[in-house]
C-alpha cells in the first residue's frame, strides 16, 4: 500500500521532473540527429534541368521539414 503524503508527492514531483529532463534532452539530441542530415541533403539537391541521379520518388525527406 502507497500513502499520499506531502513528502511522497514532492518526491515523486521530483522524479518526474527529473525524468522528463532527461527524456527531453535524449528527444533534442534524436531530432537533431536527424533534421540536420536532413537540411544538408536538401542543399546538395541539383536545381531543375541538372542532370541528377536522385528523383522525387526516391528522396524521401518533405521540403517542409525543420532546420537546424
Amino acid at each position: 500500500m502507497h500513502l499520499l503524503t506531502t513528502k511522497s508527492i514532492a518526491q515523486t514531483l521530483q522524479l518526474t521532473a527529473h525524468f522528463l529532463q532527461c527524456k527531453k534532452r535524449e528527444f533534442e539530441g534524436l531530432h537533431s540527429e536527424i533534421v540536420c542530415p536532413r537540411a544538408e541533403l536538401r542543399e546538395n539537391i541539383p536545381g531543375p534541368g541538372a542532370a541528377s541521379t536522385l528523383s522525387a520518388k526516391n528522396y524521401p525527406f518533405s521540403a517542409g521539414a525543420p532546420v537546424c
